[in-house]
């Protein structure tokens, strides 16, 4: 029994690790096409062009478009992993995923972006730009832009996901990112289901930053960083070693912790809102315990070293 639950457990965090690989890659590809411009390379925004064939009104073909994209990084991500591919490439983890970044790539220039229009006419509003192989109606930049953005997307999603191993320090900061991603997005989808949004990123910001339209980068920056931090202290303060359960329950657990230490000290101390925040109602708290138990489950998760490792790099 204790055998096959760590079997299961290793197969857990496996899955978890490959799909927090295509996320972070999929980031990463977001990240360098908003850089572009800046070195003079057309900006691609390819989940504004995913999210049109869907979404009529700007703000939701916005939102819908960038979580379409992550969740393709998701499915190539697990694509990469589970259909062996990495197994068939040469090279050290992020040539293997640089490779599999480009043949992505390929697949895309030669049979996606020429069927786009076509796809909207079918499914969506009949918005979407007319591409064309390798996308040269754009301009004969696109396609280079594209390839860079793909070779990025495929060395981030190797390194991580690459199943000779990924030292648990850097887990630890993929997963203190991943967590706060998660923890933000949440946060931002909770009205829908009757939860207040909370905001945490815009109430650090405000720490922070005076000038209002910086608060909610300067917020999200300082929020992925407590993140990160929180998910270190996991990992070398031992934590992992010293709580009860599987990966997931020990993060649940420490989840639970630092959102005990958020309504005790930070609210009402720091921010000024009250022991469990329940100046903002008594609904506050319940969403708070949410979010924390969504960045702890997935620092568990992520960061966990097996018991029977002693001391993690």
């Amino acid at each position: 029994m204790a055998y096959a639950a760590r079997r299961n457990e290793g197969a857990l965090q496996g899955f978890i690790q490959t799909v927090a690989a295509g996320v972070l890659g999929a980031l990463g590809f977001l990240l360098w096409d908003a850089f572009a411009p800046v070195i003079g390379l057309p900006r691609l925004d390819l989940p504004a062009l995913l999210g049109t064939i869907f979404a009529g009104d700007v703000a939701t073909l916005s939102s819908l478009g960038v979580l379409m994209h992550l969740g393709v990084g998701v499915g190539l991500g697990l694509f990469y992993v589970y259909g062996d591919v990495e197994e068939f490439l040469p090279g050290p983890s992020w040539l293997r995923g640089m490779i599999y970044g480009a043949g992505v790539w390929v697949v895309t220039m030669v049979a996606v972006m020429p069927l786009i229009p076509y796809a909207d006419r079918v499914l969506g509003q009949g918005q979407a730009p007319t591409m064309g192989f390798f996308m040269l109606t754009v301009g004969v930049w696109a396609p280079v832009q594209a390839l860079v953005t793909h070779l990025i997307f495929g060395a981030v999603l190797g390194l991580v996901a690459g199943r000779r191993g990924f030292p648990f320090f850097w887990r630890s900061i993929i997963a203190g990112l991943l967590g706060a991603l998660a923890f933000a997005l949440w946060d931002s989808l909770a009205p829908l289901a009757g939860l207040p949004a909370l905001e945490f990123p815009r109430l650090a910001g405000s720490q922070f930053v005076t000038d209002p339209q910086r608060i909610a980068v300067g917020g999200l920056v300082v929020h992925l960083l407590i993140g990160v931090l929180f998910a270190v202290i996991y990992l070398r303060a031992g934590l992992w070693q010293v709580l009860p359960g599987t990966a997931a329950v020990r993060g649940v657990i420490y989840g639970i912790l630092i959102w005990l230490f958020a309504m005790l000290v930070i609210m009402p101390f720091l921010i000024g809102k009250g022991f469990f925040m329940l100046d903002a109602g008594i609904i506050a708290p319940i969403g708070a315990l949410v979010v924390h138990l969504i960045y702890g489950f997935l620092v568990g998760v992520i960061v966990s070293p097996p018991r029977t490792t002693v001391t993690p790099l």
